[in-house]
């Protein structure tokens, strides 16, 4: 917290005065400190009690599970469930009122990956190796028909990150990461083949 409260202050009293607009920079640092009492209070309050960390990533999970059926629903019949069309005919928005699908789940999809690879639902390395990447490989596809292509490059970083520490660490899986990698891929070119306008967005 020291360290992180130092580069906010050096952020505010030496880098904005230097920057081309210092106005401007500095207001954007001074807001910054949201972020940190934010990530104090959720580490203090949240992560350290175990009841609470529980109901939170139980809540990340549900929360990516509507969020995936729903823009499926939307790729599938142009509508989501409640009957919101795509802002831009191009790209899906699913729930949200903009092309935030992509960005949105890729920012906490991993969150719920490891709740899952970690947890006691199966001691069977096999088992939850499988639940990983099926859960990899629908939000990879999420994430590509949203038609939002910085979050999904960002989320194949992400991903090749995850897979490699595992190839890495858990050698009995590595033929299941490698067949999920082939079968993602196969995926998305039936996807692409079926409808070639995705590749417009």
């Amino acid at each position: 917290v020291r360290v992180i409260l130092a580069l906010w202050v050096y952020t505010v009293c030496i880098v904005s005065p230097l920057a081309i607009d210092p106005a401007t920079s500095f207001k954007t640092a001074i807001l910054f400190v949201r972020y940190i009492v934010f990530g104090v209070a959720f580490a203090y309050w949240i992560l350290a009690n175990s009841e609470l960390r529980r109901i939170f990533q139980l809540g990340i999970i549900v929360t990516i599970a509507y969020i995936t059926v729903d823009t499926f629903y939307q790729y599938m019949n142009g509508t989501d469930i409640f009957g919101i069309k795509p802002v831009n005919l191009n790209q899906l928005n699913g729930p949200f009122h903009d092309q935030v699908v992509g960005t949105f789940t890729s920012r906490i999809i991993f969150i719920a990956i490891a709740t899952v690879f970690f947890s006691k639902i199966t001691s069977k390395i096999q088992l939850r190796a499988l639940i990983l990447l099926t859960s990899m490989g629908i939000i990879t596809l999420l994430i590509f028909i949203s038609g939002e292509r910085t979050a999904f490059i960002n989320y194949l970083l992400g991903c090749s990150i995850v897979i490699s520490a595992l190839f890495l660490l858990y050698p009995k899986i590595r033929p299941w990461l490698i067949a999920g990698v082939l079968l993602v891929g196969g995926g998305i070119s039936v996807v692409v083949i079926q409808n070639p306008s995705i590749k417009e967005r």
